[in-house]
């Protein structure tokens, strides 16, 4: 049967029968077979079927098959190719295994991120599956040291998705994997998890912590992390919180409160809850205490159940008490019985009928109680006036047993009847069986039938069967009398009785009534009633059979059924008014074409007609469905007109009058009947043929008959040349005796006429008058002209109200186009309030009608979400229909979607099907088209790279003024994408567009300007064209514009334009704005210093994940600028703007941890962070070189600093690098001591305003290290760096101290570097001063000057002026 069915293109099923091929039933879960070679063929053949119609799973496990080379020859590029294909159909399991190769390096080069990019999307398709499988290949792996699946986990997890990080948090906690990592790194994933809204998350963590598993047991902590799960619907945590309130474990017992949570856990499908609150849905309580003991680690047991729901039931839970006495009722034992009654009591004191009925079973039965049927008569009495259909039928019972009183069958027939009227099922079935046996005076078979009737209705089976035998005893040994007659008709009429019949059993009875009637069985023949019977049966029950009467067909038939046709052919004549229009166009067709017998298996070589044709039959049948027309439905007018006319046809080759042929022609190409338009126009244009020449002789020698319609059409021959040159005036002629005669299509005409000025001088007013002419007549063509009249205001004052009222009129008459064009004038407000809902109405009744535009616009709609929700899977499928239709911007719009991956099937990205639809819109010249086929062979998508053809298209589109095509131009020519760089032609066309308003291409043009890229360089031009393009609030012309007056690029710097441009551009949501305005705000550029209002513009950015606005963000709470100094903030900023790839933030983090900013100090990782995120920035590398030159002795290497300061050297912190250079060379650290070369580095330094350098220079001149000392020079270097003091900044030095052990005299020295704020060589170099003043060394003494500089010196904490003349000196550097 499979193979049979694949012949119907049913991809899944031939998928079906290769993995029945490729598996053993048996083991089709655990192992592949390929023993056998002609099963694995069969397999390959039918997944290859089902793979060329793209069932993904049939090209994933070919792709598998070649990859392992398992019934074919292993080949990987096959396999690559395959899995390919069903990615493009979305298939997880494909794109995990490409990822698989990928890392691998099967068939294509090993790339991990080509591996990760693979793995997360397949993640996000099915991460579930995906986890499993990398946990699997982490598992099986021989390199346990390689965790690349763990690594590709962790990313997909720090990507914020959540079912990767609950399965990840439970990987590092389960024990079967202790090479995942740490307990504790699962409890970090588990509360991403949690924290992002993974309910299982938070409800594995609450396990943990009511366990106490490797963590502190903390109930609370449980408790709330269950309640976060429980109220996202988890059913587990529910039944846990049930626990806590039912056992009291930390918050006080709460019976009622553990009953709703677990009423509310096994609503979700919990078993134990289930078991916990539905007591009576179980057999017995035997089988419930089974259940207990089968569930493992369950602390639900039979007593504790119990005393909560006792509990919960004296609260005067009326339906609980009822419970439990059906409990202890079904538990059986004398003393559970009198339980049962107890609680049965408390619910029937409060009228609780089931349990007043319950009560009554009790003392009827002798459960528990004594025997007493005067108690359960009243019990049954109380609960039947609160209709209870049990205790009803049990007073049924009583009064038709006799029990405990006399039998009374009226009363028991009342008591059931009652019961059955309620819908009780019993009761009816019961009601059945007396009407059949015992009590026919009443109403006999028909009652009883009805009640069995409404008893199977409900699903009983019994019943079903009684119905069964009358349905047989009707018909028995198929013998179709009168009695069956009569008894089918009576069973007929209780039909509308029962409220759910049993459709296929009344469906038969109409059957075979129907044939009752149309055989004579039972009655006489009447094909009018049949067909009422089978009709019913079919339209109302659908039955089949009674179908085969009602259709009418026509073609060859066998012989042997040709006695069967006629009378069929017979009964539909006769109800031919019954006749949907569709089945007399048949009969019509039926004896147009006539009906003959199939000879396919005979000797004879002709057919023998069964039914011979006869044009006078279906010329009446063709009427009757003409005279059937509804406005609405022409399909079958104007197939039967064209039928009619053709019938006609020889009139006009047999010389007769055409007048008809023409009138039915015409009415079915107005009826939608495409060929009858053909066969006009080969009338009245094809001169050649003899019909041409009748019709026009007809015309010549009739030229003003009656016939207003064929005048109109010689006018319209005259109009259009058929007769030879065009003549308006002759087709005016004949247009106005039309029109006088009333035709609206002539009136029409002449208002075209009119409005064109064709044959007559242009007249608007007069074209008005005839349009309205034919509009009266409700010609849609001149309400339509009218409309547009007054929408383009064509030689009127333009109104669109007017156009609205016109093009309403037309559109109700069904013309699409208009239809079409009231759609676009709600969509604009046009005439009317705008009104996006009444667009998409008659959007839709245009596209009914299968207009292009109105499909394009319904696409664009749903598209763009304008006033709706978006949707692209109905923008694809109208754009679809559109497109079909071969409206290009619909054809577009496809190849957008193709290329986006917008409501394709999975949203799948197909660059072929979007290069296919933008060549077929382009073609037809849509400029749009062009320019994204231009994009598309510019990237190579769906085709090779071709720049060459690329500006081709390109150039088409720039023709028609398309502005990106110009653009798009501009930029190849400026970029020199494989053609030679053009700024002149760039310059052209980024000038066209930018004269077409094009802000982008106006801003561009700025910076050409700005630059002098194919012009001279002119910033008043590049200001001019910034502005254009800022005034239509383009975002990089005013940040552009912000950058030309912060630089001061031929302008005069001006940072309060500067800030006001920024503003603008911060104002749209441009992120590098608003970090450049923080920046404005902290340095106060343009504006007052206000490190609050700088914060508020560095977080808007860094919202938008910008990654130097975390940096500066960081920088202000590392710093403290004018905020409290922040480290704990510091490294919270760094590591956003470390993970969104700013190398400065990278490295600062390393700094943090060296220094122990915000964390734990750990220098180790400190160092190694920096190494590896220097990046060669030059703050960095001089930064590495202090750090290796002036930490503790741990870390202190002076060949890394050298090596660092030399990589810094030319950079722009170079004056820091040449300083800590020339300190080496001083004191021969890692370098031999070499005080020219010292001072040579120093002297660099000094050149770029170093201060450090200023006062390493003093030093040495005032010592005479390695020169003759030179106090004068000393003093002048010391005054430089005073003269830096009073300037802003306070940047980190370095210091070296030499310290000399007292007591032990050539002690080895020891040296010790520190890092120090600049003010530390403010407060030396005011020292030395202080001493030269003092001591008149390079200047002349001035004693209060020396104590003035000793107590600055002071005053910056200077030990030696503190303690001036000790043993201890400071040699700064």
């Amino acid at each position: 049967m499979f193979v049979l069915l694949c012949k119907y293109n049913f991809s899944s099923l031939e998928y079906n029968l290769g993995y029945h091929y490729e598996y053993e039933t048996s083991y089709a879960y655990k192992s592949r077979i390929y023993t056998n070679n002609s099963r694995c063929d069969l397999a390959k053949f039918w997944y290859e079927l089902a793979a060329a119609k793209n069932n993904s799973k049939a090209q994933y496990r070919l792709g598998l098959m070649y990859e392992k080379g398992e019934g074919v020859p292993q080949d990987w590029i096959k396999a690559l190719e395959y899995y390919k294909k069903a990615q493009d159909n979305g298939n997880p399991d494909a794109i995990y295994r490409l990822a698989h190769m990928s890392l691998n390096g099967y068939g294509v080069p090993q790339s991990f991120q080509k591996a990760f990019d693979l793995y997360t999307e397949a993640s996000q398709k099915e991460p579930s599956e995906v986890v499993f499988s990398l946990c699997k290949s982490y598992e099986i792996a021989e390199n346990k040291e390689d965790l690349i699946h763990k690594k590709i986990l962790e990313e997909i997890a720090k990507s914020g998705n959540i079912v990767i990080q609950y399965q990840l948090g439970i990987l590092h906690i389960d024990a079967e994997l202790p090479n995942y990592g740490s307990f504790q790194e699962g409890i970090k994933w588990l509360s991403k998890a949690s924290n992002g809204g993974y309910m299982d998350a938070s409800y594995q963590l609450g396990v943990l912590y009511e366990v106490g598993t490797n963590l502190t047991q903390n109930y609370k902590e449980a408790i709330r992390l269950y309640q976060i799960a429980a109220d996202k619907g988890n059913q587990k945590a529910l039944y846990r919180l049930a626990q806590f309130y039912h056992f009291g474990n930390t918050v006080n017992i709460d019976y009622q409160k553990a009953f709703d949570l677990y009423s509310k856990a096994a609503k979700y499908g919990n078993t134990l809850a289930d078991l916990a609150i539905k007591i009576t849905s179980r057999s017995s309580w035997e089988n419930v205490k089974e259940e207990l003991k089968d569930i493992q680690n369950s602390a639900l047991d039979y007593s504790s159940c119990l005393h909560m729901w006792e509990h919960v039931a004296n609260t005067g839970n009326l339906e609980l008490q009822y419970q439990l006495g059906r409990a202890y009722e079904e538990m059986g034992s004398d003393s559970d019985l009198s339980q049962a009654k107890e609680w049965y009591s408390k619910a029937a004191e409060c009228s609780h009928s089931s349990s007043l009925f319950r009560l009554g079973r009790l003392f009827e039965s002798s459960l528990g109680v004594k025997q007493d049927y005067k108690k359960a008569i009243e019990l049954y009495g109380q609960s039947a006036m609160k209709n209870n259909n049990d205790a009803l039928c049990a007073l049924g019972n009583i009064y038709q047993q006799g029990h405990g009183i006399k039998p009374d069958l009226s009363r028991a027939f009342n008591y059931y009847n009652n019961a059955a009227e309620n819908g009780d099922r019993k009761a009816q079935f019961i009601l059945g069986k007396l009407y059949e046996k015992e009590r026919i005076e009443r109403g006999g078979f028909l009652e009883a039938f009805k009640w069995f009737a409404k008893a199977a209705s409900q699903g009983d089976e019994e019943a079903h069967s009684h119905l069964t035998m009358f349905y047989e005893n009707a018909n028995s040994n198929n013998q179709w009398n009168i009695k069956s007659y009569q008894l089918l008709s009576k069973i007929i009429k209780l039909e509308n009785t029962i409220n759910r019949p049993d459709h296929s059993f009344f469906g038969e009875i109409y059957y075979r009534l129907g044939c009752m009637y149309y055989y004579g069985y039972g009655t006489a023949v009447d094909y009018r009633s049949a067909w009422r019977y089978f009709e019913t049966s079919h339209n109302k029950y659908g039955d089949k059979k009674a179908s085969a009467f009602l259709n009418v067909g026509y073609g060859n038939l066998d012989s042997s059924l040709t006695a069967e046709y006629l009378k069929k052919l017979e009964m539909w004549e006769i109800v031919v008014n019954h006749l949907k229009k569709e089945d007399i166009y048949e009969l019509g067709m039926l004896y147009y074409y006539g009906v003959y017998e199939d000879t396919k298996n005979s000797k004879s070589e002709e057919a023998c007609a069964i039914v011979e044709p006869n044009s006078h039959k279906a010329s009446e049948y063709f009427k009757i469905v003409i005279e059937k027309e509804l406005p609405d439905d022409k399909q079958y007018y104007g197939y039967s007109s064209y039928y009619l006319g053709m019938i006609h046809y020889v009139d006009i080759i047999d010389g007769k009058d055409p007048e008809k042929t023409l009138y039915y022609l015409h009415n079915a190409a107005r009826g939608g009947y495409p060929t009858a338009s053909s066969l006009l126009e080969s009338i009245y244009h094809n001169e050649n043929t003899e019909a041409y020449k009748k019709v026009m002789s007809w015309h010549q020698e009739n030229e003003f008959s009656k016939n207003s319609s064929i005048i109109y059409n010689l006018g319209y021959m005259c109009f259009q040349g058929v007769l030879g040159d065009k003549d308006y005036t002759k087709a005016l002629e004949y247009y106005k005796v039309a029109a006088d005669q009333g035709n609206s299509d002539a009136q029409n005409r002449l208002g075209n006429m009119y409005k064109q000025g064709y044959g007559t001088e242009k007249n608007i007013i007069v074209a008005i008058e005839w349009y309205k002419k034919a509009a009266d007549q409700n010609n849609i063509f001149a309400n339509s002209n009218l409309g547009n009249i007054y929408f383009n205001g064509q030689d009127v004052k333009k109104d669109y109200t007017k156009a609205l009222e016109y093009y309403k009129v037309a559109a109700d008459q069904g013309n699409s186009d208009v239809q079409n064009r009231l759609g676009n004038m709600y969509k604009q407000g046009y005439g009317t309030e705008k009104n996006i809902i009444v667009a998409i109405e008659w959007y839709k009744k245009a596209a009914d009608q299968n207009n292009i535009f109105a499909n394009s616009n319904l696409g664009s709609i749903y598209f763009n979400g304008q006033d709706v929700k978006k949707d692209y899977t109905k923008a694809f499928e109208y754009y679809k229909i559109a497109a079909d239709q071969g409206n290009s911007d619909a054809q577009n719009r496809l190849g957008v979607m193709y290329e986006q991956g917008y409501g394709t099937e999975k949203n799948i990205i197909d660059y072929t099907k979007a290069l296919e639809y933008y060549k077929v819109a382009a073609d037809q010249g849509n400029s749009d088209a062009q320019n994204r086929l231009g994009n598309m062979y510019k990237q190579g998508y769906g085709t090779e790279k071709n720049i060459i053809v690329a500006i081709e298209w390109y150039k088409k589109a720039a023709d028609q003024n398309n502005i990106f095509a110009n653009s798009n131009l501009a930029d190849i020519y400026s970029n020199g994408q494989d053609v030679k760089k053009d700024y002149t032609k760039t310059l052209e066309y980024y000038k066209i567009t930018a004269d077409q308003g094009n802000s982008d291409a106006q801003n561009r043009l700025g910076v050409m300007y700005t630059q002098g890229y194919g012009t001279e360089k002119n910033i008043i031009v590049a200001i001019e064209w910034y502005k254009k393009a800022a005034d239509q609030n383009n975002i990089f012309a005013n940040s552009n514009l912000a950058d030309i007056y912060s630089n001061g690029q031929d302008v005069k710097k001006d940072y309060t334009k500067t800030l006001e441009y920024y503003k603008i551009t911060a104002d749209q949501g441009n992120s590098d704005a608003q970090n450049r305005l923080g920046v404005m705000y902290t340095q106060g550029y343009g504006t007052e210093k206000n490190i609050i209002v700088a914060i508020e513009w560095y977080k808007k950015a860094a919202d938008q994940n910008n990654i130097f606005a975390n940096s500066n963000l960081a920088d202000i709470y590392s710093n403290g600028q004018d905020v409290k100094k922040d480290y704990t903030k510091t490294l919270e900023y760094y590591k956003i703007a470390a993970d969104q790839g700013n190398s400065d933030a990278q490295f600062q983090l390393g700094y943090c941890y060296f220094y122990g900013y915000g964390c734990d100090k750990d220098e180790d990782k400190g160092i190694k962070v920096m190494e590896e995120n220097t990046n060669e920035q030059d703050f960095a590398l001089v930064s590495l070189g202090e750090i290796y030159h002036s930490t503790n002795l741990k870390h202190q290497d002076f060949s890394k600093a050298l090596h660092y300061y030399q990589m810094a050297s030319t950079g722009d912190q170079r004056s820091y690098a040449l300083r800590g250079i020339g300190l080496l060379y001083e004191y021969g650290d890692g370098v031999e001591q070499n005080y020219d070369m010292s001072l040579a580095y120093y002297q660099k330094a000094a050149a770029e305003q170093n201060k450090g350098a200023y006062y390493n220079i003093a030093l040495l001149y005032y010592y005479g290290n390695g020169i003759d000392k030179d106090y004068a020079t000393s003093f002048e270097w010391f005054s430089k760096v005073i003269e830096e003091e009073a300037k802003e900044g306070n940047t980190y030095v370095c210091v070296l101290i030499e310290q000399y052990d007292q007591d032990i005299v050539n002690s080895k020295k020891q040296k010790i570097y520190s890092m120090k704020t600049e003010s530390f060589i403010y407060g030396e170099s005011h020292y030395y001063l202080g001493i030269m003043f003092k001591n008149n060394q390079g200047t002349s003494g001035d004693q209060e000057k020396a104590a003035e500089h000793l107590k600055i010196a002071t005053s910056y904490g200077s030990v030696k002026a503190e303690k001036f003349g000790t043993n201890t000196k400071t040699i700064g550097y």
